[in-house]
């Protein structure tokens, strides 16, 4: 329950953005192959007023993979900008967003949606977020606005 105390500080006419993990993939890997766009987007976003979300599996993802392919200097890079500017919120997930996310996970007839896609899906849910940070052409839902849009 402590997560939810913090949202209530955050202000509802603030735009909310949910960053997933090929967003941050994109923008922490040079090699990828989006990441001009990931790093346009972010310059343009950090001028303005809007709050980016992410979540503890979307992190454990991105932290992995960085490591993996090489680059925990990467994944180092991004724990200290999560942690030191209030632009970034995470959310952890806590177990009423796990029992939602597993309902849907055991109920939808989508293949390609992982465990961790139902978790950002029921995140962005209960935050009401209307725009995400991705460039996972599956993860989309309706009334989900996908950034940078698509042609970008």
């Amino acid at each position: 329950q402590q997560h939810r105390r913090g949202w209530r500080g955050m202000k509802r006419t603030q735009r909310m953005i949910f960053v997933n993990t090929s967003g941050w993939l994109a923008l922490y890997n040079p090699n990828d192959s989006h990441h001009a766009a990931a790093r346009d987007l972010w310059e343009d976003l950090r001028n303005q007023a809007v709050r980016l979300i992410t979540t503890d599996y979307v992190l454990d993802q991105v932290y992995t993979t960085l490591k993996v392919f090489g680059s925990l200097q990467a994944a180092e890079a991004l724990h200290t900008v999560l942690t030191s500017t209030s632009l970034l919120r995470m959310f952890l997930v806590d177990s009423v967003i796990f029992e939602r996310a597993w309902k849907v996970f055991i109920e939808d007839d989508h293949p390609q949606f992982t465990f961790t896609d139902c978790i950002n899906y029921a995140v962005i849910q209960y935050l009401a977020v209307s725009e995400v940070f991705t460039f996972d052409r599956n993860f989309t839902a309706p009334g989900l606005i996908s950034l940078p849009s698509v042609g970008e």
